[in-house]
């Protein structure tokens, strides 16, 4: 006989996996796959709602950092993200990317050409065309790859490349190639196409996704797309930059908070004391804590080296101490391997 369990302990049981069922949906939700044929051409799409103030999207450098090239799997490795996709173009001998990144609103790299895919510290994205050889100011962003040539803008397809400043012939003519598209909800779509293309022809797959603004990514063998713990598609060599998306239930909830904290103050406050991430890159404190654009060992040469868990640093015009959590969430694990 099996004995009846009391009706509260039942109850209860059944809230928390109704509870736990419905956060599993809601991550599910955020990020979303599929395989596709569009005008005749192949793709990957993946959407991401960036609605969800919970999804992180930043740009992963080779551990090294600017100026190197690491394998795919390898950053997959160490960045441990939900998605990742080739990031825009670099230049062959000197490694470095031809447009500008900003990693967690810090400047980790200026170039000189491109459109730059921007997104705030709301999770608000766009599309923001350069000139040739102009520097943006890039204050008002978490996140900005300049990549190109812009394809769709303003929900009609643009295509224009050597307006832009891309002028190596080897870019033209037909090949496989990743994309970054926003829809008209403000979601990111991000495309791998499996069949050789132009740009004017990845332009209009991109237009007919949904995409009213698109920029193209770096393509042939470069091309490379990680979800939800596989590689879907493998690039034929080492990458110098990744556009990395994360769904971390940690991280959900944490930068939910700092982003209500963001737009109340409008800007990071200046920190003296910084960080330096496993990629080389010097991050405001602050920033350090909260994003993936650090993750590794917390450096021990802070430029206050007074600075210390138990002591304060300055901010700006006022101080403050030095949250007890920076040991743990800005030193995340970077040695286990994603799955497939």
């Amino acid at each position: 006989m099996i004995p009846r369990l009391p009706k509260l302990l039942v109850g209860t049981s059944l809230v928390l996996l109704l509870g736990l069922l419905s956060c599993i949906a809601s991550l599910g939700d955020s990020v979303d796959y599929q395989r596709t044929k569009t005008l005749g051409v192949l793709a990957h799409v993946v959407t991401v709602d960036l609605r969800d103030p919970g999804v992180y999207v930043t740009i992963g450098l080779p551990e090294r950092g600017v100026g190197h090239s690491e394998s795919f799997r390898m950053i997959l490795r160490r960045k441990q993200p939900a998605v990742a996709i080739t990031g825009t173009f670099f230049d062959t001998r000197s490694l470095k990317p031809v447009g500008d990144l900003v990693i967690g609103g810090t400047l980790a790299h200026t170039g000189s050409v491109g459109t730059g895919l921007a997104i705030n510290y709301d999770n608000e994205i766009k599309c923001v065309p350069l000139k040739i050889g102009r520097n943006s100011n890039w204050q008002a962003f978490e996140t900005v790859l300049c990549a190109g040539p812009r394809l769709v803008s303003g929900g009609v397809v643009s295509v224009d490349p050597r307006a832009e400043g891309f002028r190596d012939r080897h870019l033209f003519g037909r090949h496989r190639r990743p994309a970054a598209g926003i829809t008209a909800s403000g979601k990111l779509l991000l495309v791998c196409a499996k069949t050789p293309v132009t740009f004017s022809e990845l332009a209009k797959v991109m237009r007919r996704l949904g995409a009213i603004e698109a920029v193209g990514l770096d393509g042939g063998s470069s091309m490379a797309l990680y979800y939800d713990g596989k590689v879907v598609v493998s690039p034929g060599r080492s990458l110098t930059n990744v556009l990395l998306v994360y769904t971390d239930q940690l991280f959900r909830a944490e930068m939910a908070k700092e982003r209500a904290r963001l737009k109340q103050a409008r800007a990071y406050p200046t920190i003296s004391a910084m960080l330096r991430g496993s990629e080389g890159l010097a991050v405001p404190l602050e920033t350090a804590v909260l994003t993936r654009a650090c993750l590794g060992p917390i450096s021990d040469d802070l430029t206050d080296s007074s600075a210390h868990p138990e002591k304060q640093i300055e901010w700006g015009e006022h101080t403050a101490d030095i949250p007890p959590r920076i040991g743990t969430i800005a030193t995340g694990k970077e040695d286990s391997a994603p799955g497939g």
